[in-house]
């Protein structure tokens, strides 16, 4: 992944859990992102559990990142252009997986 993809996923994290629409904004071009990040799990039961050491703590068991994304790159008058900005999708939508799973 190139510091761009890392930016994008970065700005993705902001947004949290649930469904997604953004625009981020880098340089000369916007991306689109729409989609859903979901973390799957449970809060630690203490009583049940037996540890007693009171954290109640949330533990991901599965996380679903399902994105769509729509690069538009413009002129420096603002018009839209057929240059394209390269991002690595799958990098960004794993890149968030590995992040919220631990």
């Amino acid at each position: 992944m190139t510091e761009t993809d890392y930016m994008i996923a970065e700005e993705i994290r902001e947004y949290g859990i649930g469904e997604i629409t953004a625009s981020i904004e880098i340089g000369n071009n916007i991306v689109e992102v729409k989609g859903k990040v979901k973390r799957f799990g449970y809060e630690e039961d203490d009583y049940n559990c037996g540890y007693g050491n009171g954290t109640g703590a949330f533990v991901t068991t599965d996380v679903l990142v399902s994105l769509n994304f729509n690069v538009k790159t413009f002129d420096e008058e603002g018009n839209l252009t057929t240059q394209e900005l390269n991002i690595d999708e799958e990098g960004i939508v794993k890149y968030l997986e590995r992040e919220l799973e631990s």
